[in-house]
């Protein structure tokens, strides 16, 4: 008898809401999810706060999804971590962050702070950029630059003033440092290989290439002016005195990997290939908050090391000597991959892993469909071929679109979605396959404020679907028996039954496996 497979397909960015507008998931024509909702066990899972090891009423992100979906566990995210530390004072004593200090009082230079100033919690927290201030301040440096890469995208999209503000405060109270330098985060972190972004920031950085500036308040009213956002906008050069030079000392504060690795590797890699640099700085002590995947060296070395996890989904099935796939586009290949895995960067035994490249377009709003289509067809050649016991899918274009602030592009992509998973579900729901469909933390459904009605990028905090597709089924027959608007809209409203570190539990049920120890979540097996 052929052993039962599982096919997880992670829908990014797709959260539930039944506030009607803005909600690009509610206005997009979806029959193969209205026949899903109408004839599948169903119901919502919670993936923000506290409920995924954030913050209390923190919105989810990709990261945080895809290391709760894949590890079965709810753990102490970084941002409330490092925030425990500034609370209790350890922060000042961590011996990575005292090292950059030291090796700029050693060397009588510059102690540069980069990363996103932003106050939405996703990638950075702009009380952690406060609070190196206050630790450069204790320490006595004389000499301290901020280089700003502005959000507008977890934040609203010209909202930059009132984080610049907090750190004008910060500096006169402290009596040091200055913000030497602004970019977008459209090019200081590019994760999917767009080189050209990456050179701008990093030639920012080192050489002060830039529009020159008075002041960040006029170049934030200039760049506004000329069209500009804060999510890319071009570089600006306040201080060219306080570039990134010989002997230097930079910490990141980012604390997701993803979206920092591309530009920190810029500034740590001495044989770094991906474009010319016409300055590289030399024995400048580099630390980040959190792993960026770089290796630790005598220069480089990390404040906050991510605690080691062991029993996630995917090592699991790998020790039952089981096969596994792990696709995505480039934009999310880290998310199944490292984030699922609980940040283990190599395949374990039998994980097989296909990137697709994302489209090179300046917004993804051009392009809705993304990468969707050809992920599902090397989806399928490969599984007909292979048949891997368990596959994990993510589609990246309800999140990815989403923050565009593009609703009839989002709406779009929704549609392109539910076409795909139409192609899966049709063909592989009649063999030995149980599929569950899910998401990390929603986005498209809200991509209007419903407090001011402007446009909304950001996350959110609502919940996220699960509908578990029962193996062996000929859903063919199920395509004309489709949920009604307003039964929909009374599902969108229901209360959620579970967390995403339910989804692993379920997954190692399905698949006959037990539940390791480590994984606090509980299988929905049977239950929904």
């Amino acid at each position: 008898m052929e052993k039962n497979k599982v096919i997880l397909i992670i829908l990014d960015g797709f959260g539930i809401s039944p506030i009607e507008e803005g909600n690009a998931i509610l206005k997009a024509i979806t029959p193969c999810l209205d026949a899903l909702w109408q004839n599948f066990p169903k119901t919502l899972l919670r993936a923000s706060g506290e409920e995924v090891g954030l913050p209390w009423g923190e919105m989810g992100n990709s990261e945080v999804g895809h290391l709760n979906l894949g590890t079965g566990r709810v753990s102490e995210q970084d941002l409330p971590r490092i925030n425990k530390t500034i609370t209790d004072g350890s922060f000042f004593n961590n011996e990575y962050l005292i090292d950059a200090c030291d090796h700029a009082k050693k060397n009588k230079s510059t102690l540069h702070l980069l990363g996103l100033v932003s106050d939405g919690g996703v990638h950075s927290d702009i009380e952690h950029l406060l609070a190196l201030i206050d630790l450069a301040k204790k320490q006595g440096l004389s000499k301290v630059a901020i280089h700003a890469i502005t959000d507008g995208r977890d934040m609203p999209a010209k909202s930059a003033e009132r984080v610049f503000k907090k750190i004008d405060d910060k500096i006169v109270a402290c009596k040091i440092g200055k913000i030497a330098t602004m970019i977008g985060r459209f090019y200081g972190m590019d994760r999917d290989k767009n080189w050209d972004r990456v050179q701008k920031a990093y030639n920012l950085l080192t050489l002060g290439a830039g529009e020159i500036s008075e002041s960040w308040e006029t170049a934030l009213d200039v760049k506004y002016k000329a069209g500009e956002d804060d999510e890319k906008l071009s570089p600006v050069i306040l201080d060219k005195d306080m570039l990134i030079k010989d002997n230097d000392a930079v910490i990141m504060y980012n604390f997701r990997q993803d979206r920092a690795k591309q530009l920190a590797e810029t500034l740590i890699n001495p044989d770094y290939k991906n474009f010319e640099r016409k300055r590289y700085a030399k024995n400048v002590r580099f630390i980040s908050f959190v792993s960026y995947g770089n290796e630790q060296t005598p220069l480089v070395n990390v404040a906050y090391m991510a605690e080691k996890m062991s029993n996630q989904v995917a090592m699991t099935i790998a020790n039952a000597g089981l096969s596994q796939l792990h696709i995505a586009e480039t934009e999310k290949y880290a998310h199944v991959t490292y984030f699922f895995n609980g940040g283990e960067e190599k395949a374990f035994n039998k994980e097989e892993r296909i990137i697709i490249p994302s489209p090179k377009v300046k917004s993804y709003d051009q392009k809705p469909e993304m990468s969707a289509e050809l992920i599902t067809s090397k989806f399928l050649n490969y599984f007909k071929s292979n048949k891997p016991d368990f596959s994990v899918i993510n589609f990246a274009n309800p999140d990815m679109v989403g923050h565009t602030g593009n609703l009839q592009a989002a709406i779009k992509a929704v549609e392109v979605i539910d076409k795909c998973l139409e192609k899966i579900v049709f063909q592989l729901s009649t063999l030995n396959s149980q599929i569950l469909i899910t998401a990390d933390h929603g986005n498209a459904e809200q991509m209007i404020n419903p407090e001011t009605h402007e446009i909304d990028k950001e996350h959110t905090t609502n919940p996220i679907p699960l509908v578990i597709i029962d193996k062996g089924l000929n859903i063919s027959n199920l395509l004309n028996n489709k949920i009604s608007y307003d039964e929909k809209l009374a599902f969108f409203a229901s209360q959620p039954t579970g967390v995403l570190a339910d989804i692993s539990p379920t997954i190692l049920a399905y698949l006959g496996l037990n539940q390791p120890k480590e994984m606090t979540g509980t299988s929905l097996k049977g239950i929904i």
